[in-house]
């Protein structure tokens, strides 16, 4: 039975893709073969010319670290007003927000409504509900301070006041309020405590017990610390380090956490202490 010419041209198509196939595959090949023929040639070539290579690079970058310190020392002015609208620029999302997410809670960090390639933050002041788009030199030093390679701690804020206001700020060691001779106590950040009991809902936060002010008025609730107070002092003006807990559950913490003993506590100051 002859075929029509419909059925002749789709055999003719299918012959021609099965060719272009193999010969896109052969040729694949060669290109993998002849990479590594490349690569080969190349790593010879690095072992018999090694030291040479070695001095060329270091020659090159010699080089260019002298052209760059003639251009910076030419070029004094241009390159600090160009470095300080950089820092002073606000910084993107995508680049930033990866670095800064693992240490802020879920929701401190968005994308600007205005503007979604740039970057904001709540106010480090927890009262203060206003975003701020922070600057480049602003998330580097609150990076470094983070990773210790810089002093303080790089809290941003969305105003000056807000700043005056917080207890942490332009502090490397006791927060403001803080007072060294009465053995730490919590009584000495009343307004923490507030904000650690509204945020926890008036709730003891242990999950084997979770009472509430609202169904025992009579329930005392502590403002405890995650790490201890003597061990951090400035840490203790930061309200991710503390949990709202019930007396009874603050008693069994001390008593049963590793580290977080009454004694252990007291050893640790006086040893800090001498």
């Amino acid at each position: 039975m002859a075929r029509t010419a419909e059925e002749i041209k789709e055999a003719k198509h299918k012959q021609y893709m099965k060719h272009q196939k193999e010969r896109i595959e052969t040729e694949r090949k060669r290109r993998i073969e002849k990479k590594e023929e490349i690569a080969k040639t190349k790593r010879k070539y690095y072992v018999k010319h090694r030291d040479e290579i070695l001095a060329e690079r270091k020659q090159n970058r010699e080089k260019y670290s002298q052209k760059e310190r003639e251009f910076r020392e030419s070029h004094k002015e241009e390159v600090k007003a160009r470095e300080k609208k950089r820092n002073h620029s606000p910084v993107k999302y995508d680049s930033w927000a990866s670095k800064l997410s693992p240490f802020y809670p879920e929701g401190y960090i968005r994308r600007d409504p205005d503007n979604p390639e740039m970057l904001q933050m709540k106010c480090q002041l927890e009262s203060c509900n206003n975003w701020v788009t922070p600057t480049l030199s602003q998330v580097r030093t609150r990076l470094a301070c983070i990773y210790g390679s810089h002093s303080g701690n790089g809290y941003i804020y969305c105003s000056d006041e807000c700043k005056e206001k917080c207890p942490a700020y332009n502090r490397t060691k006791y927060p403001k309020g803080f007072k060294v001779k009465q053995d730490y106590s919590r009584d000495d950040q009343p307004q923490l405590r507030e904000l650690v009991l509204k945020r926890d809902n008036y709730t003891c936060q242990r999950e084997e017990c979770g009472k509430s002010l609202k169904d025992n008025p009579n329930l005392k609730l502590v403002c405890h610390h995650k790490f201890p107070i003597n061990e951090d002092p400035i840490g203790s003006a930061d309200i991710d380090n503390c949990i709202t807990l019930c007396a009874e559950c603050h008693k069994w913490v001390h008593e049963k956490i590793p580290r977080c003993s009454y004694t252990e506590l007291q050893c640790s100051k006086k040893e800090e202490n001498q």
